[in-house]
């Protein structure tokens, strides 16, 4: 007989000089969250470049962690709204906001893309992906979706974009010119295998980059440093990787 899974709270995650306690309410939290030491190289990279005072805009937040850290860089003068398809990781977020007394979080509980509209997920343990019809056999639920232009208030300029979508990375983009003109530093994880087209798809988004004039580093979780690919990524190169992050800069 399966044990069953008791919620609790992880005290004392870190990441550099940031501690921070989490909600930990299901096994898929517990599997990313129940260790201490969350470094990971984008979110030194969070770290490195959020400077305190600045606006963050979160897509694709999970439960909170990432919220929480992005919230602590940014300090008590700077904001982050934080969007997550999925009303019950939304609600948790409000939680760990709460739990770490954090009053600089705006939480929207809807999903990210190019229209308004409901779109069609997989439901995977509370993570949710995003497919391209609902004829799709592995339909777990609609969620809603808006455009971030349009369900960001702009009331201050954007400073840091993080983008973890599942799959819906290009759409997002689409939906947020308004934003990207202001040019802020972005984290967009590419999840190249859920593309239909990966080569279409990753030159297409490379061709909104190259537009607005951004310099990209990359860290392809192959057990190699991040690498500087300039301003002209090789498309074959990373699409030959299952997920890559790119930290993206303005020049």
């Amino acid at each position: 007989m399966s044990e069953v899974f008791e919620p609790f709270v992880a005290c004392e995650r870190f990441v550099g000089p940031h501690r921070f306690d989490i909600h930990i309410l299901d096994e898929l939290s517990r599997q990313w969250y129940g260790y201490a030491d969350q470094w990971q190289s984008e979110r030194q990279w969070w770290i490195d470049t959020i400077k305190p005072g600045s606006t963050v805009l979160e897509c694709g937040a999970h439960q909170g962690l990432t919220t929480v850290l992005l919230a602590l860089c940014a300090g008590p003068t700077g904001l982050v709204h934080a969007w997550e398809a999925s009303p019950a990781n939304a609600a948790v977020i409000e939680r760990n906001a709460k739990l770490n007394r954090l009053e600089n979080i705006v939480v929207h509980p809807r999903a990210v893309g190019d229209r308004e509209g409901l779109l069609p997920v997989l439901d995977s343990q509370g993570s949710l992906m995003m497919l391209a019809s609902d004829q799709d056999p592995r339909l777990s639920t609609k969620v809603q979706v808006v455009r971030l232009d349009d369900d960001y208030d702009h009331s201050r300029k954007v400073d840091f974009l993080k983008i973890d979508v599942d799959g819906a990375d290009l759409e997002v983009l689409l939906g947020a010119p308004k934003i990207l003109s202001q040019r802020p530093y972005i984290n967009l994880e590419l999840h190249t295998y859920l593309f239909d087209n990966p080569v279409k798809t990753v030159s297409t988004i490379m061709g909104i980059f190259q537009d607005l004039n951004y310099s990209f580093k990359v860290d392809a979780y192959d057990g190699k440093d991040v690498v500087d690919v300039g301003m002209s990524p090789d498309i074959t190169w990373l699409t030959s990787f299952k997920f890559v992050q790119l930290f993206c800069t303005p020049v």
